[in-house]
């Protein structure tokens, strides 16, 4: 195998956060993302949750199909051997205030968490949508025999006065040519 020649990790990192943006600005005003968005080193869940922010992470590069995708990709009449099979998961945290006790011991106002749920829920049907829409267009530009797949929106938190979403896009590639 020639070096240098695989997936362009940083592009889809940040074809990832892009996506996300836009999909996120052709939405209703009031879905407007955190003026914070990062694509960030390290362990996805190890990222500060210290202000409201979108942060892109990667949580590894594999040999084989991403886990929980079905299997090898595959080219119409192509064989792929499983071994030149590679896979790399990029994942998406939207972290947004949550409402906190105002003293320590009393529950903080209903109607704050309830709106906060509320956008919560919001975030999470924008953000699933986003990742199938970026996941469809990492996937027209990957070699034949390839694919991009969006994982499930999952809930995270509330800890510290924020809550957050965490979604992934799992990249396999089929030929490294």
């Amino acid at each position: 195998m020639t070096a240098g020649l695989g997936l362009d990790v940083p592009a889809l990192a940040q074809m990832l956060l892009d996506g996300i943006v836009d999909h996120f600005t052709a939405a209703e005003p009031s879905a407007r993302l955190p003026e914070r968005r990062i694509i960030a080193a390290g362990n996805p869940r190890m990222v500060a949750w210290d202000c409201e922010q979108l942060v892109i992470t990667m949580s590894g590069i594999g040999q084989g199909p991403a886990p929980g995708t079905g299997g090898e990709p595959r080219g119409t009449g192509r064989q792929i051997s499983s071994m030149g099979v590679r896979h790399t998961v990029l994942v998406a945290q939207l972290v947004r205030s949550h409402p906190e006790s105002p003293d320590g011991t009393t529950p903080p106002d209903a109607g704050e968490v309830t709106r906060a749920g509320l956008a919560s829920m919001r975030d999470a049907g924008l953000l699933s949508q986003a990742l199938i829409a970026v996941a469809a267009r990492i996937t027209g530009g990957l070699p034949k025999g390839s694919r991009a797949t969006a994982g499930a929106v999952e809930a995270l938190g509330p800890e510290g006065g924020y809550s957050g979403l965490e979604g992934s896009i799992a990249v396999t590639v089929g030929t490294l040519a």
